[in-house]
């Protein structure tokens, strides 16, 4: 018998199963994403089985989708395949998520500078009506519609940079950060301190200041390294002194 935690969340699974019906992602991406949430809240543990059947019965899905949101999954290092053991969750430390950020930053702020110096009007105008859809998510403190948005803003960035080996190294490690950029977010007031940190990245594109560029999305990556690892640091204490029998992991098996 499910507990009534159990049945909270199931509703709440199936709240954003609509709101995946209503968009444009596919089933596996939002399958994908809805696991990345369990792992990164700690509602999913390091070291956890993940069983395919038992998600794709939680989930209302067949296995196929879910097997391949959990290789999806392998491959931004949340989760890892083990032999005899199938599906395991991956444990991250502060230490590699920063890592992970500063290289980031590093590629980012290269991707701003060639911005700057390759960027054409049309691409401008695309780049202001972006930031003024934020503009009203962040009027309206939705969370995770700005982080959609978000990640538009950093692939149209990539994309402006004209430089296909930067834009897809930098998308890979973009990949792997996405659950803690997501969930600091939700979890913090970040959404206005990074809305404000893309209008002086946006200010420096549009007036072709190159090194200042660099500097700003070099800045706004770590600001976004600092916030997530410290939301991670703090699901990791709070995880480690608070283990309730109410509170157990969801599907463990």
């Amino acid at each position: 018998m499910s507990t009534r935690r159990e049945q909270a969340h199931s509703s709440f699974l199936l709240a954003k199963g609509e709101r995946y019906r209503n968009s444009e992602q596919t089933l596996v991406e939002y399958l994908k994403k809805a696991l990345e949430d369990e792992i990164v809240s700690g509602r999913l543990l390091s070291g956890m089985h993940l069983d395919e059947q038992r998600l794709a019965d939680w989930f209302g899905v067949s296995r196929t989708p879910v097997r391949e949101a959990l290789r999806a999954l392998v491959a931004i290092n949340l989760v890892e395949k083990r032999p005899r053991r199938g599906f395991i969750v991956k444990r991250i430390t502060v230490s590699e998520l920063a890592d992970l950020f500063e290289a980031m930053a590093l590629m980012e702020a290269a991707c701003g500078r060639l911005c700057t110096q390759r960027m054409n009007q049309q691409e401008l105008s695309r780049f202001h009506v972006l930031y003024e859809q934020m503009s009203l998510t962040v009027t309206n403190n939705d969370a995770d519609e700005y982080a959609e948005l978000n990640s538009r803003f950093h692939a149209m960035l990539y994309q402006c940079s004209h430089n296909q080996a930067l834009a897809e190294s930098v998308s890979n490690l973009r990949q792997r950060t996405a659950p803690f950029r997501r969930a600091q977010f939700r979890m913090t007031q970040r959404i206005h301190a990074s809305h404000r940190e893309h209008h002086a990245i946006l200010n420096s594109i549009i007036t072709r200041q190159a090194d200042d560029a660099y500097v700003q999305l070099y800045a706004h990556i770590l600001s976004a390294r600092d916030s997530a690892c410290e939301y991670l640091d703090a699901m990791s204490h709070d995880l480690s002194t608070t283990q309730h029998a109410d509170d157990q992991p969801l599907l463990s098996v």
